[in-house]
């Protein structure tokens, strides 16, 4: 989910996304996990208004708190239970997007953000794609929303 604010003249706006996974996928396993990801994104729109293509800029604070992969490729060597960590990270980002509007105030957006996490905590946690490597990569392609 998320909370965005538009500039008055409508040529920016902040965003600021939140996404919070607790819990495995595969929860036979018992790999206890909790993911949280919070972004301050400033987006500067190229056209007349919200419509069209942006682009942002901003900062990511990650936390993780999760078992660690064991093995080569995360295939088990001896115990099947890995030491339980916990990393926060904060880092920034920059993309382009594209936002369409309907006149009733129903979006659709797409967006490519990169990044990097400042620390230099990369450790493999179980479950976790993406998250607890030293880059930051989102792809957008299916993102609705309402304007009011």
């Amino acid at each position: 989910g998320g909370l965005s604010l538009f500039a008055i003249d409508r040529h920016a706006e902040i965003a600021m996304p939140t996404f919070f996974q607790s819990g495995a996928p595969d929860i036979s396993d018992g790999t206890d996990l909790k993911l949280f990801n919070q972004d301050l994104i400033y987006r500067k729109f190229l056209g007349r208004h919200q419509d069209g293509f942006y682009l942002e800029g901003g900062m990511r604070y990650t936390y993780i708190k999760g078992e660690l992969e064991n093995g080569l490729f995360g295939l088990s060597i001896g115990s099947t239970h890995s030491p339980t960590v916990t990393t926060n990270k904060l880092g920034a980002m920059f993309g382009i997007g594209y936002r369409y509007f309907s006149y009733s105030g129903l979006y659709w957006g797409a967006s490519f953000k990169y990044g990097a996490y400042f620390s230099a905590d990369d450790r493999d946690i179980k479950h976790v794609f993406m998250d607890d490597t030293k880059s930051i990569i989102d792809f957008e392609i299916m993102k609705f929303g309402v304007a009011f």
